[in-house]
């Protein structure tokens, strides 16, 4: 097994899946940005009011060129990818029913390997298991605010190399 897969078990311990970390590549788009709106929607306990297709042009106009985006899959299915440069992490989702899997974590790792030593994430308030998530990562709040696009309470998180 690479480095860039892993297995993900079930309580009982039984290998159930192996979970591969692959560059990005235009034929995850649709699947990707679906998966970042229910995740988003089920985090943070709102429905995006948003077109899809405008989420799908700002992740094309914006994320794309400003990051490095990981996809993590199992067989031709996407279940999380992350969005990051050297100093921040601009998204970072696993699909709910893989959740509490270990991808998330090795999606954050790659992250912070690449990473200048110091890294920046924001996270809305009402998003208790990002929280809990970034905490248990090393990431410390450094600042809370309220989003303008979302009206919505949020805070962000610094993480810096030990």
């Amino acid at each position: 097994m690479s480095s860039n897969d892993m297995k993900t078990t079930e309580a009982d311990g039984d290998v159930v899946a192996e979970v591969e970390l692959v560059p990005y590549s235009d034929s995850f788009l649709k699947a990707l940005v679906r998966l970042w709106r229910d995740s988003f929607e089920e985090a943070v306990g709102i429905i995006d009011p948003h077109p899809i297709e405008d989420q799908k042009q700002y992740f094309i106009d914006e994320i794309l060129p400003n990051t490095d985006v990981l996809v993590a899959v199992i067989g031709r299915k996407v279940v999380g990818f992350i969005a990051a440069s050297r100093d921040s992490i601009d998204e970072i989702y696993v699909h709910t029913e893989h959740q509490g899997q270990g991808i998330g974590s090795k999606l954050l790792s790659w992250a912070q390997e690449k990473s200048n030593g110091k890294l920046e994430l924001y996270t809305f308030e009402r998003n208790k298991k990002s929280q809990q998530f970034y905490e248990s990562k090393g990431f410390k709040v450094t600042e809370r605010n309220k989003t303008e696009a979302w009206m919505l309470d949020d805070i962000k998180y610094e993480w810096v190399r030990a």
